[in-house]
């Protein structure tokens, strides 16, 4: 049975130079996006409860999903 935790990554629209940073835009959403280009911090990984989510800007297209699925297995090495 699932909990209703769940894990994120923390995005910011500031500059990020680190390896773990994935670079996102309008263009690399399915649905939805941010107001700016962005970067998806691997690195800094939190968890969130579902209850407290207010709402969904919208859903990464696959590829860069898994971009940064690999950047979090690397970080744990597992990948």
């Amino acid at each position: 049975m699932p909990g209703d935790d769940f894990l994120i990554c923390q995005i910011t629209s500031q500059p990020v130079a680190d390896s773990y940073a994935i670079s996102i835009a309008r263009a690399d959403f399915e649905w939805g996006g941010l107001q700016l280009n962005s970067n998806v911090r691997a690195n800094v990984l939190m968890t969130e409860n579902n209850k407290l989510a207010i709402n969904i800007v919208g859903r990464l297209k696959r590829d860069v999903t898994e971009k940064v699925i690999a950047n979090v297995a690397r970080l744990l090495g597992i990948y």
